[in-house]
């Protein structure tokens, strides 16, 4: 997904 829509974590995460 991305920061656009849980800006809190880091998009270094690379969510689902």
């Amino acid at each position: 997904m991305g920061s656009q829509l849980i800006s809190v974590y880091p998009e270094e995460l690379s969510f689902p």
